[in-house]
């Protein structure tokens, strides 16, 4: 680690001395030769010595040429090639210091480096186009894992929690990640299906009407008034649908209503909860009969012309009002528990930054990243929460941190 371009004279004489001894041997010396000529930085000189090995000392099986056999060419012109893409020190990684012009464009993945990191990167037109280093995140994942595993569990057993899901790309292949988080926690998952849902739920789950959710056992469903505020909006605005426009109305009174309450620490009263609910099931019977009215949606044929089996197509409005007439309870639960928020904002949110880091990178190169992505993640999201200072955070124990953590 002595021999740098920092040292001039020093890097000089070492360039010398390597001339002095010449090129041309057997196979366990080319395979020193070749990363000191990497660690002075001449890659040319370094991939002729490579070169030679393969015509001249390297049999049509690829095994070492010295009397018979010689293992010590195989093993040491492999870590010889890997010296000329990657060099580290305890304080530094080079990357490509050596790299020939024979060797335009390559990537590599897996090379180790000091401090037991793990090196991937890749090269065009002779420069480097994408470096990673992998084993820094997988050591902070799994230094992680266990604070990690208590915010998962205090989400689960959390009064109310929020949950979402969205596609992420990991390995070429969409898989998903769910969110379940709390005001004060947060928790991201990887799974292989969109309908792997968190084990252990219970207490109130507020989500956007995804129905895999409803197949939770021992838990109370609330809906995202958000999405549908955003789906009567299309009907107000393209269906000119005019029930939709008072549900609108009634919503964002009984939202407000709602907020003004919180604020001041006090339950909604019974007879305005009821005036809500009235005008609600009014709004309900009035769509439905409008919809009543209309002419019914004619089935498409399937690809035989045979006509399709199942339920009568049914328009967009006529859909989202039998969500509103069949989940009432859970579409004005915020009404009646103060708890409850009117939005699932909250793990919305909370996805947003996962998808941002999508379209950055464009998605995982496998699954083992993407977990502990998801690991570090639900770390400094929790953090940020709490307060903590994240600097602070990531170089204390776990552990304690753990023992610290806030839930309400």
């Amino acid at each position: 680690n002595d021999l740098t371009p920092e040292d001039p004279a020093l890097f000089a004489a070492a360039q010398t001395l390597l001339r002095w001894r010449g090129e041309g041997s057997t196979g366990w010396s080319y395979a020193w030769r070749i990363p000191l000529w990497a660690r002075v930085h001449d890659g040319e000189f370094a991939y002729r010595q490579v070169d030679q090995l393969l015509r001249r000392k390297t049999l049509s099986n690829l095994f070492d040429l010295c009397g018979p056999f010689q293992i010590d060419g195989n093993f040491g012109v492999t870590a010889a090639i890997a010296e000329m893409l990657i060099q580290s020190t305890p304080e530094e990684i080079s990357l490509l210091p050596a790299l020939p012009s024979s060797w335009p464009e390559g990537s590599v993945r897996g090379l180790r480096a000091r401090g037991g990191f793990e090196v991937d990167l890749a090269w065009h037109k002779g420069k480097l186009a994408t470096a990673t280093i992998a084993r820094m995140s997988r050591t902070c994942a799994e230094r992680l894992a266990g604070f990690v595993a208590t915010v998962r569990d205090l989400v689960a057993g959390a009064p109310v929690k929020h949950m979402d899901e969205t596609g992420f790309r990991i390995g070429g292949k969409t898989q998903w990640l769910h969110v379940a988080s709390t005001a004060l926690l947060t928790f991201y998952r990887v799974c292989a299906k969109r309908g792997g849902l968190l084990a252990g739920v219970v207490g109130i789950v507020v989500h956007d009407h995804w129905k895999p959710y409803y197949t939770m056992q021992g838990v109370v469903h609330a809906l995202c008034n958000a999405h549908h505020l955003r789906e009567l909006k299309a009907l107000v605005e393209i269906e000119k649908e005019d029930w939709a426009r008072k549900m609108q109305q009634l919503l964002r009174r009984a939202c407000h209503a709602a907020n003004l309450a919180r604020e001041r620490g006090i339950p909604l009263k019974p007879p305005l909860i009821a005036c809500f609910e009235r005008r609600y099931d009014t709004i309900v019977a009035e769509g439905l009969d409008f919809h009543g009215a209309q002419a019914p949606l004619a089935c498409a044929a399937s690809k035989s012309g045979r006509k399709r089996r199942g339920r009568a197509p049914r328009r967009t409005g006529h859909n989202l009002l039998s969500r509103f007439a069949i989940r009432k309870a859970d579409t004005l639960r915020f009404l009646h528990d103060p708890s409850v928020p009117f939005t699932n904002n909250e793990a919305e949110r909370d996805g947003r930054m996962m998808k941002l880091r999508q379209k950055i990178s464009g998605g995982f190169r496998s699954m083992e990243g993407a977990v502990d992505f998801a690991i570090i993640r639900s770390f400094v999201s929790t953090a940020r929460k709490q307060g903590w200072n994240l600097i602070d955070a990531l170089s204390s124990d776990p552990e304690n941190l753990a023992k610290s953590l806030r839930i309400a």
